[in-house]
């Protein structure tokens, strides 16, 4: 996979949950590390392809629009059913996109388990 500024989802309680919002070049190994550090369970996973570095800007990007909702290091503490937090990332990223004059880019999900299957196949690759 090329580089992609993802976003990763942990559930906290009670509605909320903590969004992590970074770039990798490996989704698979940077979420099985991240998984490691967190004492929450991922549930989620999306990632943003853009055009070659392009990726540290909107990543910076990202975190100055959410920084009303940031808790530590590349970490938001959002509720994602609250129309206003929802909102919040829907204009986050219209601002990255329009910034790069795209307009068809969008999150594209991953389920866990396609993310697991990936981390899997990966270590055996390595390990061959």
């Amino acid at each position: 996979m090329k580089q992609c500024v993802y976003m990763m989802i942990a559930d906290a309680c009670c509605g909320y949950s903590f969004c992590k919002i970074g770039v990798t070049g490996d989704l698979a190994s940077r979420v099985s590390a991240v998984q490691t550090g967190c004492p929450m369970p991922i549930t989620d996973v999306a990632f943003l392809e853009l055009p070659p570095g392009r990726h540290r800007s909107a990543e910076a990007m990202f975190h100055q629009h959410l920084r009303a909702f940031h808790t530590q290091g590349e970490w938001f503490r959002m509720n994602l059913s609250d129309p206003a937090h929802k909102q919040a990332m829907k204009d986050a990223t219209a601002h990255v996109l329009r910034h790069f004059g795209l307009s068809e880019t969008k999150w594209k999900h991953m389920s866990l388990d396609a993310v697991r299957s990936l981390c899997k196949v990966l270590r055996l690759d390595n390990a061959a």
